[in-house]
């Protein structure tokens, strides 16, 4: 990537685009996206909370969160994903079902007691195929299933028939704050 299209980044309207994710010690990031390269309106964009202990797999979410027109916000554990919701109400969660401090439908039973939660559409989103994880999931609320490893055709259709408008875009332009991945869990 190009060092003067980083330099070049302006700071925009959290709400209009960019990345959020919460630190070690509970402080919130954003990260931002150039405008000229990416000219996404607020009108258009979902929040989609993207909760996975897999620094790849949250990275390649974060990318076609992003390619596919929408906001993400980020959490590496189910702890943090809890306070990213407390600061930011998503339109659609994508939950990993195994990860180690509080499973995917633990989560989601906690994330639908909370009233203004409690519509929200959840995807889960595991490589677990049998009959007895896929009832679990359903059992727990989930809008739709996405099978890892996650394409974007999936995903975009996901969207889509959860009524999200999907607009790919062309490139993006990440700051440097946008390198940060949370650690995981412990």
């Amino acid at each position: 990537m190009d060092i003067a299209r980083i330099l070049n980044c302006v700071w925009l309207h959290p709400a209009a685009t960019g990345s959020v994710g919460v630190r070690p010690g509970g402080s919130v990031v954003r990260t931002r996206l150039c405008s000229s390269v990416f000219p996404i309106t607020e009108a258009v964009m979902w929040n989609v909370l993207a909760v996975d202990d897999s620094p790849t797999s949250l990275a390649l979410l974060e990318r076609m969160i992003v390619r596919l027109g929408h906001r993400p916000l980020l959490a590496d554990c189910s702890t943090r994903a809890l306070a990213v919701c407390d600061v930011e109400r998503p339109d659609v969660m994508l939950l990993d079902v195994m990860m180690p401090d509080i499973d995917g439908w633990e989560l989601a039973v906690r994330l639908r007691a909370q009233d203004r939660l409690r519509a929200v559409p959840i995807v889960f989103q595991s490589s677990l195929e049998a009959p007895e994880d896929i009832a679990r999931c359903m059992a727990c609320g989930a809008a739709d299933i996405l099978p890892k490893p996650v394409r974007l055709a999936r995903l975009a259709a996901i969207f889509e028939a959860l009524g999200a408008p999907v607009g790919y875009a062309a490139s993006t332009c990440f700051s440097a704050t946008s390198t940060w991945r949370p650690p995981n869990c412990a």
